[in-house]
């Protein structure tokens, strides 16, 4: 028999009934329906992992992925979903554990907390020694240390063959290695670096000696366990006011910047003259006659009375910078 498109039409409606009446058959001999899945009710969620205090610099032993029931409430806008972006920023208010974390608790990238320094004192950067780095670390901020400064005997010697003036002059121990403590009960800002750089709150000299005792030796830190200040370390005379010198933190400077200014020898013989000039214990020039060198401070020559040369007998005579006889 020849199939028309009638007889396919008639075919199909009649499929499509039989389907309908097999459902409904198969609703009404088939048991209970299962209950519906259980609609989720938790999200993971970036959490700190301890409480989490301002200032402190995030890493990922900080934080880490926690469930979070939804049902607790909507979370902010501006929860962060991902822990790679919590890595490195700047916690700006405490965070508490197993919580949700929001990008407005941390300042924003680039951005750090304000250093709080008291009046009349500088915040100073201190490199540490990489021997105490690793206690150093442990210290937290606004917590109290003494400073100390350890120079080998190369520092110490060079420092004091610029100070011997004379026999007798350089104490016996020059020459060999130096422990000293700079300062006593310094509050501490901030360490960072793996305890390798911390930031002291000191005044406006102790800065300087800081700074210029980092250069020529290495500073380690002893921790405090008194909470409060506590002045003291040793006593360093500047002769300056606005400059410090190595060998005065050593203790090997009286005190005055005239020592290192040129000081001149001057010998006659008859009616010949010499003379010499000297700095930091070096020679700077010897020059026969009676001309002074273009490189001889002014002033510097002495002379008879009436500004003649000695005319007879030998005669040998130190003079400083100010002209003044030795």
């Amino acid at each position: 028999m020849k199939l028309t498109p009638w007889m396919l039409s008639v075919a199909t409606f009649g499929m499509i009934a039989l389907l309908v009446v097999g459902y409904f058959v198969k609703l009404a001999f088939s048991g209970p329906q299962p209950e519906e899945v259980a609609r989720r009710t938790t999200r993971t969620l970036p959490m700190a992992l301890v409480e989490i205090p301002p200032g402190t610099v995030i890493t990922r032993a900080h934080v880490g992925n926690g469930p979070w029931n939804l049902e607790s409430g909507e979370l902010p806008p501006d929860t962060l979903t991902r822990v790679d972006s919590l890595i490195g920023r700047i916690a700006k208010v405490k965070i508490e554990a197993a919580t949700p974390i929001q990008s407005s608790m941390f300042y924003p990238p680039g951005d750090f907390p304000e250093l709080q320094v008291d009046e009349g004192k500088r915040a100073v950067v201190v490199g540490i020694s990489p021997t105490t780095a690793p206690i150093t670390s442990i210290i937290k901020e606004g917590q109290y240390v003494d400073v100390q400064l350890t120079v080998d005997r190369v520092n110490v010697a060079s420092a004091g063959a610029r100070q011997n003036t004379g026999p007798g002059s350089i104490p016996q121990h020059l020459g060999d290695a130096m422990t000293a403590t700079l300062f006593r009960g310094v509050k501490v800002l901030g360490v960072a670096g793996g305890g390798q750089a911390v930031t002291l709150e000191l005044d406006e000299d102790q800065a300087r000696i800081a700074l210029l005792a980092q250069k020529k030796g290495e500073i380690d830190l002893v921790y405090s366990s008194s909470q409060n200040p506590r002045p003291g370390g040793i006593r360093i005379a500047s002769s300056e006011q606005d400059r410090i010198y190595f060998e005065e933190i050593l203790g090997l400077r009286p005190g005055t910047p005239e020592q290192d200014k040129v000081f001149k020898t001057e010998h006659y013989r008859g009616t010949d003259y010499s003379d010499s000039y000297f700095e930091d214990g070096k020679r700077l020039g010897n020059n026969m006659g009676q001309g002074i060198p273009q490189t001889a401070p002014p002033d510097q020559r002495r002379l008879n009375a009436d500004n003649s040369v000695p005319a007879t007998g030998d005669l040998a005579e130190v003079f400083d910078d100010a002209g003044t006889r030795r």
